[in-house]
Parts: C-alpha cells; sequence; structure tokens
C-alpha cells in the first residue's frame, strides 16, 4: 500500500495583531505627540510666581549727549515760525516761472495778473494777457537793439591804395623761369591739365 503524499517544509508561522490592540497603540501615539506640543507651546512655571532675574545690567546704561533736552512728548514742541513767501501776483497756468525769469531778465514791467470774472479767478483776462505779451516784445526788441553789433561804418576809413609798378621798378619774374618744368611741358598761360584737348577727342570720337 502506498504513503500519503507529506509535505516535509513545515510552513513559517504568523503572527497576528487584533484591530483593537493596533487602534489603542495609534490613539496612545497620537496623545502622546499631542501632549507634547501643548507643553511646547505653553510650558508650565516650575518657579511659581518669581520675577525673572535680569541677565543685563540697565540701570547705568550710557546716555547721549543732549538727550535730556529734547521734549519728552509733544506738547513740549514748539511750532515752526510762519515764513511768509514773497511769490508776487499769481499768474495762470504752469508757465508762471518761466515768465517771471523772461521778465526779470529782459527787465519789463508788466501788469500783475487780471482774471476776467470773480467767478472764474483762475482764467485770464484776454485784455491784460495781450498787454503784457506786448510789453515783453517790446523789451526783446529793445535788448536785442542793445546787443546787436554795429553794421555801419564811418566815412574816415581805411582806402586801399593799389601801388603801380613803374619802369624803374623791376617787374616780379614769372614762375615758370625759376620753378620747375612741368611734366606735361605745360607754361603759364596753356591749360594744365589739357582740358581743351580733351573736349575736342571727345568730339572727334562723337
Amino acid at each position: 500500500m502506498d504513503k500519503p503524499l507529506e509535505i516535509r517544509g513545515k510552513p513559517r508561522s504568523t503572527t497576528h495583531f487584533s484591530k483593537p490592540a493596533l487602534m489603542a497603540v495609534a490613539g496612545g501615539v497620537v496623545l502622546l505627540l499631542f501632549v507634547a506640543f501643548a507643553v511646547a507651546l505653553k510650558p508650565p512655571n516650575i518657579g511659581g510666581d518669581a520675577q525673572a532675574k535680569e541677565l543685563y545690567n540697565v540701570a547705568n546704561k550710557p546716555r547721549a549727549e543732549g538727550l535730556d533736552a529734547l521734549a519728552s512728548d509733544y506738547s513740549e514742541l514748539k511750532p515752526d515760525p510762519v515764513v511768509e513767501s514773497v511769490l508776487g501776483p499769481p499768474l495762470q497756468g504752469d508757465m508762471g516761472a518761466s515768465i517771471l525769469a523772461a521778465q526779470r531778465e529782459l527787465g519789463a514791467e508788466t501788469a500783475p495778473f487780471q482774471s476776467s470774472s470773480p467767478s472764474q479767478p483762475f482764467r485770464a483776462d484776454p485784455a491784460a494777457e495781450a498787454a503784457r505779451e506786448e510789453a515783453l516784445r517790446q523789451a526783446q526788441i529793445e535788448n536785442a537793439a542793445r546787443e546787436a553789433s554795429v553794421f555801419f561804418q564811418t566815412s574816415g576809413g581805411s582806402k586801399r591804395v593799389t601801388e603801380k609798378l613803374t619802369d624803374n621798378e623791376p617787374a616780379l619774374a614769372a614762375p615758370s623761369l625759376f620753378g620747375p618744368e612741368s611734366p606735361f611741358d605745360a607754361t603759364v598761360d596753356e591749360d594744365p591739365n589739357r582740358q581743351a584737348r580733351k573736349i575736342g577727342f571727345v568730339e572727334t570720337q562723337a
């Protein structure tokens, strides 16, 4: 009779954990973490109500010179004196400073700014503005006339005197007598560039 089949190798033993035990362990770990965070955020006062000891001595700290002379609060501050600005009469637009600078440079005296109506104080009167422009124009003309140079001469000026060669005075020698000969055999009276010959050659070819 044949023997039944038998497995010689034994299976490994396994350990089974129950779910309630795993849940209890996880809950304990979470509780420990929560307690650790709570203690870290607000540690308990072990020493009681005892005052903490100061690590640095602040009783004899150095004080800057002149610090006692400053005001301790805003009520002791004195207001600055009001300085009245001398700006002259109001002008229209953003070109007021340029107009004033031009008037001072030219020495022109113009009338102060005049509004067209009390309801519109910043709108200039056309007649006053026209008079102001005319005064500036006349001042520019006078300034240009003062700075212009003299364009005429008196009759007592110098005169040119032409000197004529006489028979007793030797005439100047021609440059061709003493100068080097031209490479093209050209004299003073002849055409040095031979333009006439070139023009004639072109006409004959045409």
